[in-house]
């Protein structure tokens, strides 16, 4: 094996640049395969992490009627009300909703010391509204039960606009127990919750019963979250929420076949949605880089054939004194698997070297109009992925060589000896 090895180390050192452009085509094909899939992965890690709500929940918007009805002229719009939220818990539905959660919302301008912040939407919701919407709470608690009873003047901060509150340069969580004023009023700092990365700016929760009845928001609410069960499949999803939408229009006086005058936004029918959209994604990902292993390979069996060819002659004097086609066939072999496995270790190192550097300078959020969002998250791949990638090129640089290899060892010495 070591003559084998010292005579292999010759021929390479003899033919520079053909070994270059072997090694290149192997390095790259793994390379950009790690890399892309890497990126690919990235993305679709924000994607998946800024829907990060349940599943099996919906949320009911108030509506414009698109068709004139008992006297009422269309695009008359209308609110959801406290009896909207009742039909949702009668026994009809009773075998289909969960937990229901009502929300009303508020313009305000919260400030704690001489920070402020503007235009903030303090939400009043139901305990229930953490579990439905999937809120991650950092520190402290959600609104609770006698929250709600009581109308306790407590709100729940994001952890982003704590920081702001607290100038910039203290911990979030210090905000805890303090009192920060919600126009003018006083609430207490109960919980921080996660920051959402989404495109709805700055947003805070206090109790439903207590920012309803704050601010006189009579039987009218803005929306309602509600969780669910027993649905598994398009049909009945649609068929619920048909049926349900019939009952919110009865109590509008809406015409009863005027199904888009209200708007559903159904997360287990979106959910279905994105993961067939992350499936294609994650698809064609792999086909662009399979696309592009496959170009390495192809690179590596064109440069073999070459090369088998170049030394036909060679073969045909290593025949003539004496040399079997076992040992011509086994010097190929071991050159080729010796050339693909260097460099696709150096292009698989550098692949997991290109995620990391993604993962160091592209991994956070994006803030556009003063607003942020999630764009990549954990890039990267399986080592099992690439060490999978790195033996298949592996594996095909070495059948590249292997079918010449075979045909030449299979020539008769005359032939070989002419050969040019």
């Amino acid at each position: 094996m070591h003559d084998i090895l010292s005579e292999i180390w010759s021929t390479l050192r003899q033919k520079k640049l053909r070994t270059s452009l072997t090694g290149f085509a192997v390095a790259w094909g793994i390379f950009m395969l790690i890399a892309l899939l890497g990126a690919g992965n990235g993305l679709l890690n924000a994607l998946l992490d800024n829907a990060s709500v349940l599943e099996n929940s919906m949320v009911v918007n108030s509506g414009w009627t698109t068709k004139a009805y008992a006297g009422y002229n269309k695009n008359r719009f209308f609110n959801l009300d406290t009896k909207d939220v009742e039909n949702l818990k009668e026994d009809r539905f009773s075998n289909i909703v969960e937990e229901v959660s009502p929300r009303v919302s508020q313009s305000a301008t919260i400030t704690y010391g001489k920070e402020y912040l503007a235009g903030v939407q303090v939400h009043g919701v139901a305990p229930v509204y953490q579990r439905i919407q999937g809120l991650e709470i950092l520190h402290g608690r959600f609104i609770n039960e006698r929250d709600q009873k009581e109308k306790n003047k407590v709100i729940v901060v994001s952890e982003d606009d704590a920081k702001e509150l607290l100038g910039g340069n203290d911990k979030a969580e210090n905000l805890l127990g303090r009192n920060v004023k919600v126009g003018g009023i006083a609430f207490k700092v109960v919980g921080i919750s996660k920051a959402d990365r989404g495109f709805y700016g700055h947003q805070m929760f206090a109790p439903y019963t207590l920012i309803h009845a704050l601010y006189n928001k009579g039987k009218n609410i803005g929306q309602i979250y509600f969780s669910f069960k027993n649905i598994d499949n398009l049909e009945t999803s649609t068929e619920f929420k048909n049926a349900y939408k019939r009952t919110v229009l009865a109590n509008h006086n809406a015409a009863p076949d005027d199904l888009e005058a209200i708007y559903i936004s159904d997360r287990f029918e979106q959910n279905i949605q994105m993961n067939q959209g992350v499936k294609i994604m994650r698809t064609a990902l792999w086909i662009l880089g399979l696309f592009t292993l496959v170009s390495g390979i192809v690179g590596v069996s064109n440069i073999m054939l070459i090369t088998v060819k170049e030394r036909t002659h060679e073969f045909g004097i290593r025949k003539a004194i004496g040399a079997s086609p076992w040992s011509i066939l086994r010097l190929i072999i071991v050159e080729a698997v010796l050339i693909t496995t260097f460099f696709g270790y150096i292009g698989m190192l550098c692949g997991l070297a290109a995620n990391q550097l993604m993962d160091a300078t592209l991994d956070g959020v994006v803030t556009v109009a003063g607003e942020s969002a999630q764009i990549f998250k954990d890039p990267g791949v399986g080592i099992d992925v690439a060490i999978k990638a790195t033996l298949t090129l592996i594996i095909a640089g070495t059948l590249a060589g292997l079918v010449p290899a075979w045909k030449a060892a299979k020539v008769r010495p005359i032939e070989a000896l002419r050969a040019e």
